[in-house]
């Protein structure tokens, strides 16, 4: 794991943002800021058990090692989250300072916990890695995105991927460009990213364009636009805190000469901006996800080759989405300056209208791949759950043991729902059953399968992702991950409103109606589990509305007539009429009208 994992707070224009974050959104502010935090202490090579038992102990929270280790993820954050809560009331500091503290303690434990014993060096697998005190980690081979965003210069040029893509000249363009972006994202730190990912991952506290723009902002004036400094325990830390400012401020102007120099220097390269937008254009293609065409049949297995594919797509797909997220920055700074580079308005429409869509697109489908990647999968708690069991095919006695133990476990990823379920029938898949590693390269080439399946389906049979993601909602519906599937619907609902046109939020094959639908069931599944009586009303009225809207859209009768027998309100074991109350009733009537 490298520190980069640790350091949220390293920055420049990131103190700026989180000014303006929690001056904008004071009354949500906690919630949204612990999430972003415990999403971080959760990720794949950062959680770590012995060394977040040993932080707790030093916070006085006595919870037995034993006992921390049977907690769910929910269970978990709920610990962190109120000993966070209470640093900050009884010590009357912010929360930033006090998940500033809480991090540095963990780190220090998780180094302490996992100091390193040896190396591993498996020569019939081609294995090399690291044997740690409570982790093993192991090396692959980079990515090219990797080599891209890490290499130099000539190894850039070296790259066929790239190569096969551009001509000399426009080589020469790109790597210009990259060196541009690449300086522009290293400038402004990782916590402008960590906070655009929540706000497309959670109820939007704050959209990302409100986050873009506080950024165009601070880039423009070099100062946050709320004014006030965070403010701490005492004036001593005030003084620290604005001196911190100020020298952000002289580094973003600084930072602002610098990108006007590259720029001026990129467009006499290049002579005009359409060549140099045409370039673009073409990596940004190189973003998009691989369509891999396979055939995959039903399969379980369970093991540390799993995890390793699991996190290896993790660690592809972050790269993939800082870097797509970069590029949407410098392309939102590049139309802020237009006028000082001479960007022409065609040029600027073509930003606007064609390239920005584009990283949208491919932003939201490398966000679906981290969110199955680290979010832990939930347990269980309809009082169905064996019969679902043997609905999923699973052995009697190692398949159950294996789900009753791993689910809502924080290092049992959603990913393995699908992961687990697949084999390549075509593809040798019988590394994931074995207890010893596989060749390295099968990892790379399993993590490419998967991230295939994901985003566009068996055989990539998806023409779209927006429509392969009612596929996805399908499965985690049908494995009981009801409150993931509410999170992946929504997230295709705020993604769709960035379109802004009615006709691509209800599209014509009934999409938007089966959305909507199937939001409704997975808001009543989690009635169902069990919820406070305040939050069991909220899920109660929103499920009505979502059913009120699938009956209403376009081709809502025939789209909703085709799901199978499993899928909606039978599924939940609800007798349709008999479960009427005053919340239920106008709902009921209209799941009529198109549901039978």
């Amino acid at each position: 794991m490298g520190r980069y994992e640790f350091g949220i707070l390293h920055l420049i224009a990131g103190s700026l943002l989180i000014t303006w974050v929690l001056w904008k959104w004071q009354e949500d502010i906690l919630s949204f800021v612990s999430s972003i935090f415990l999403r971080r202490l959760l990720l794949p090579g950062v959680h770590l058990n012995a060394a977040l038992y040993a932080t707790l102990v030093e916070y006085n929270r006595h919870l037995a090692e034993s006992e921390l280790h049977t907690l769910t993820a929910d269970e978990l954050k709920k610990e962190i989250l109120s000993l966070i809560e209470h640093e900050v009331a009884s010590e009357k500091v912010s929360i930033l300072h006090c998940w500033k503290c809480f991090f540095t303690r963990y780190f220090h434990n998780w180094c302490k916990n996992n100091a390193l014993y040896g190396l591993l060096v498996d020569s019939s697998s081609d294995a090399v890695g690291l044997i740690r005190k409570n982790s093993v980690s192991l090396f692959r081979s980079l990515e090219d995105i990797e080599q891209i965003v890490e290499g130099s210069s000539a190894e850039v040029m070296g790259l066929t991927c790239l190569v096969h893509l551009f001509d000399l000249i426009e080589c020469e363009i790109l790597i210009d460009l990259l060196r541009c972006v690449i300086s522009f994202s290293q400038q402004l730190g990782k916590t402008a990213s960590s906070i655009f990912y929540e706000s497309l991952l959670t109820a939007p506290v704050i959209s990302s364009e409100d986050i873009v723009h506080c950024i165009m902002k601070i880039l423009e004036t070099g100062y946050c636009i709320s004014g006030p400094v965070l403010q701490t325990s005492t004036s001593g830390d005030n003084i620290i805190v604005l001196e911190k400012e100020l020298a952000d401020h002289k580094r973003l102007r600084k930072l602002s000469v610098d990108m006007f120099l590259s720029l001026q220097g990129l467009y006499r390269k290049a002579s005009e901006w359409g060549k140099i937008l045409n370039v673009f254009e073409g990596f940004l293609k190189f973003l998009v996800p691989q369509k891999i065409i396979r055939k995959f049949d039903t399969e379980i297995s369970s093991n540390i080759n799993s995890s390793i594919i699991v996190h290896t797509a993790y660690q592809i797909a972050k790269v993939m989405f800082e870097t797509a997220w970069d590029f949407l920055l410098f392309l939102s700074y590049l139309v802020d300056i237009s006028g000082q580079v001479h960007l022409s308005p065609d040029d600027i429409t073509k930003i606007q209208l064609e390239l920005v869509p584009m990283l949208q697109e491919t932003i939201f489908q490398w966000l679906v791949i981290i969110f199955f990647a680290i979010t832990p999968a939930t347990p269980a708690v309809t009082e169905d759950f064996d019969s679902k069991l043997s609905s999923l095919q699973i052995d009697n006695n190692l398949g159950r043991q294996l789900w009753n133990e791993k689910l809502g476990r924080c290092d049992f990823k959603m990913a393995f729902i699908f992961l687990l379920n697949v084999k390549s029938s075509s593809v040798d898949h019988s590394h994931l059953f074995s207890e010893r590693f596989s060749y390295m390269q099968s990892f790379i080439n399993r993590m490419r399968d998967f991230i295939s399946l994901v985003i566009w389906g068996q055989a990539g049979g998806s023409s779209t992702f927006l429509s392969r993601s009612i596929d996805l909602a399908f499965i985690l519906f049908k494995h009981d991950q009801y409150g993931a599937a509410e999170q992946l619907l929504m997230m295709v609902e705020g993604h769709l409103l960035k379109k802004k046109t009615s006709h691509s939020i209800q599209d014509t094959d009934g999409g938007w109606c089966i959305r909507h639908h199937l939001l409704g069931c997975c808001l009543l599944a989690q009635v169902q589990g069990g919820l406070h009586a305040t939050k069991k009303d909220k899920k109660v009225s929103d499920a009505i509305c979502c059913f009120f809207r699938s009956s209403s859209g376009n081709g809502a009768s025939e789209a909703l007539q085709s799901l199978s027998a499993d899928i909606g309100i039978p599924y939940l074991g609800f007798s349709g009429w008999l479960y009427i109350n005053c919340y239920m009733e106008a709902s009921i009537l209209s799941m009529g009208y198109a549901v039978i």
